[in-house]
């Protein structure tokens, strides 16, 4: 089942002390090489005036109880190259 989440709820649920307890765990796993990393991933799109963006940042941790990719998007002003 796929849960989306906006950055208020994870705000909501999320301190920042659990954030950096679960980080330094995710930062040991990926040394043991028991979990996966790989670099951002960005994606412009011309929208008239603006452009359309997609980031995803995949990643998963191995024997845990699933994965979590992150999307996020946002309209932003910028020439494309």
């Amino acid at each position: 089942m796929t849960l989306i989440m906006s950055n208020e709820d994870i705000e909501k649920v999320l301190t920042i002390q659990h954030c950096m307890e679960v980080l330094e765990a995710a930062f040991k796993d990926l040394a043991e090489g028991k979990a996966v990393n790989r670099p951002r991933s960005h994606t412009y799109t011309p929208v008239s005036n603006d452009n359309y963006y997609l980031g995803h940042e995949p990643g998963s941790l191995l024997g845990d109880e699933g994965v979590g990719p992150k999307y996020s998007q946002k309209v932003e002003q910028r020439k494309l190259s």
